[in-house]
């Protein structure tokens, strides 16, 4: 198989055995996304922004946190680079493989 076949065999398989992977993917792809666009950023005025509870909005951050993806100083939140590659990954992927991403 040739690498966009095999990554359009992937996605067909994850929406028929765990659709709720798509799921997650667009909600951290928007909160990493506007976390690039207000940095830096606090969680309340994010969470505002997203329309989310603070909680949702606390836990996610924990996670990016943990795989270095954010960094959250006194000013605010930021993408770290590592977040910075990732969100320009998840754009291409959305734009190619996933457009109803958004």
């Amino acid at each position: 198989m040739e690498k966009q076949t095999d990554i359009n065999w992937l996605i067909r398989l994850q929406r028929k055995i765990a659709p709720e992977i798509i799921e997650v993917m667009e909600k951290r792809y928007t909160i990493l996304r506007n976390i690039f666009f207000f940095q830096p950023v606090g969680r309340r005025l994010l969470a505002r922004k997203l329309k989310m509870r603070e909680r949702a909005v606390r836990n996610e951050v924990q996670f990016f946190k943990e795989k270095n993806l954010v960094r959250v100083e006194k000013s605010g939140m930021c993408l770290s680079n590592s977040g910075e590659k990732l969100l320009d990954d998840m754009l291409k992927l959305q734009k190619d493989y996933l457009p109803e991403i958004k």
